[in-house]
């Protein structure tokens, strides 16, 4: 008996589903359902009955390459018509890169008899068409495989928290919302954020849980607000403990812990400027004459020293007493107080002539309660005889002066009634009111001027402590709110 063939393909729709279906869930069966209707050759049913068939996939229509056969298998007629699984066992499963090409054809052979012509060609029903886009999803464009693959453009998360996950745990967590990517440890637990505060770039790194623990925090601003970056370090207990506010000035730009190397250490070191001549000068009475000038910058609070060194000349044809005095004074041509002089001189013996020269050494100390510049200059006048031919001058002078930070001892100094007011101890002393001795006496305080240095020191720690203060509730508010928006992570 010969054989003819009407033929349907259920579901051929899902071949393409399938392929696509294959690639994500293995689970899926690689089956194709196939349903026909055998006649003989007057188009007649066959009788009700079991025959013997294979079945085969083609590359080509009428010969090509075999893709896949059935092997010989037995299938059940009723009316003519049966169905059968390709693919189901104990066939050959069906490999999904057969349909990797859109030109597919099916082919039968009932009983001993050759394979019926023509094939059966392979195609879609309508919504498999949508489905050909998930068949060649490899090649379009954008496509990103689930594991390997290069990102080569930009991928859009309109306002959608997006998760990196390891075994389960939230790794990584860009949050476009609060504008803040946030970095969990193995625990879970935050322990570093990039976000936004204060309108500038802020990271925080967090070192255990709670969050309230040490960490370090870098902002592109001051945390008060404002420009400069600023550096924070919190030890165990949460606590600021170390740091650097570029937008500070001064002592403020630093906060060290108690016992550090801090600003004033680093910064404050003793320094020296020095001045000299090899000028003479002839000096006149009531005449207070500047012989020379010494300026110092200082970094900050303390003490200068300045000494002062010439030499004291004197001379007269006839018998009589002449000198000069040397004193260190912060204005220039201003009479000296005493007693910051040292004088020179003597009385001349008749048929003169002669000169007579003298060492002449002086200092002076000040202290300063801010950082500057200060000037100071070396002043000289004549007494005794102011006339002809009695001469007193000074030659070859210098003048020193020297910063030191701090003392480690008493500095014990005379000051006018009016820096008096400054300290809380100043004894009444009565000195001479003139180099000679001879006038009336006048009266200046002796001071130690460690209180203004220990006045300054309090000053300066007091507004340390309300700056570090400061700087740590800004700290702990800009760490509540990391640990708000932590809670609220997905």
């Amino acid at each position: 008996m010969r054989f003819s063939l009407s033929r349907s393909v259920l579901a051929v729709a899902i071949v393409v589903v399938v392929v696509s279906s294959i690639l994500a869930a293995p689970s899926v069966p690689l089956t194709m359902s196939y349903q026909g209707r055998l006649t003989d050759l007057s188009g007649q049913p066959v009788a009700d009955g079991s025959y013997s068939c294979v079945l085969s996939l083609w590359a080509d229509s009428t010969r090509g390459t075999l893709l896949w056969t059935s092997g010989k298998i037995e299938i059940f007629t009723v009316g003519g018509v049966f169905s059968v699984v390709l693919g189901q066992p104990p066939m050959t499963p069906l490999d999904p890169s057969i349909f990797a090409s859109p030109d597919r054809w099916l082919g039968i052979a009932v009983e001993s008899q050759t394979e019926m012509m023509p094939r059966t060609k392979l195609t879609s029903v309508p919504y498999a068409f949508k489905a050909e886009q998930a068949n060649t999803a490899t090649t379009a464009p954008g496509y990103l495989p689930l594991t390997g693959g290069t990102m080569t453009g930009p991928t859009l998360h309109n306002g959608v928290t997006s998760q990196w996950q390891s075994g389960g745990t939230d790794r990584v967590v860009v949050d476009p919302i609060n504008r803040r990517i946030q970095m969990n440890g193995s625990d879970g637990d935050v322990k570093a954020t990039l976000g936004e505060q204060l309108g500038a770039g802020v990271l925080a790194l967090l070192d255990s849980s709670p969050y309230t623990q040490g960490g370090a925090l870098l902002a592109a601003c001051r945390l008060g607000g404002g420009s400069g970056g600023t550096l924070g370090l919190l030890d165990s207990t949460g606590t600021l403990n170390m740091l650097l506010d570029a937008g500070g000035q001064g002592n403020s730009s630093v906060a060290l812990p108690d016992s550090a190397i801090d600003s004033r250490e680093i910064l404050d070191e003793p320094g020296i400027a020095a001045a000299q001549s090899t000028a003479t000068t002839a000096l006149s009475c009531a005449v207070y004459t500047d012989l020379l000038t010494v300026s110092i910058t200082i970094p900050a609070p303390g003490y200068i020293v300045v000494d002062a060194r010439c030499w004291g000349e004197i001379s007269s044809s006839v018998d009589g007493e002449v000198g000069g005095y040397v004193a260190i004074n912060e204005a220039a041509g201003a009479a000296p107080s005493a007693p910051y002089w040292t004088f020179f001189g003597q009385g001349l013996a008749s048929g003169g002539g002669y000169i007579v020269r003298f060492p002449i050494s002086t200092y002076r100390i000040y202290f300063k309660n801010s950082a500057g510049t200060y000037t100071f200059h070396l002043n000289a006048s004549k007494f005794g005889n102011c006339q002809a031919p009695f001469i007193a001058s000074v030659r070859d002078y210098m003048m020193k002066a020297t910063y030191y930070p701090t003392s480690y001892g008493s500095v014990a100094t005379f000051v006018s009634s009016n820096e008096a007011s400054q300290f809380d101890k100043a004894e009444a002393v009565s000195v001479p009111a003139g180099p000679d001795g001879k006038g009336p006496s006048t009266t200046m305080y002796q001071v130690d001027l460690r209180e203004l240095e220990l006045k300054a020191a309090k000053l300066r720690a007091d507004a340390e402590k309300a700056e570090r203060e400061l700087a740590e509730a800004k700290m702990n508010e800009m760490r509540k709110q990391q640990v708000h928006n932590a809670s609220d992570k997905p």
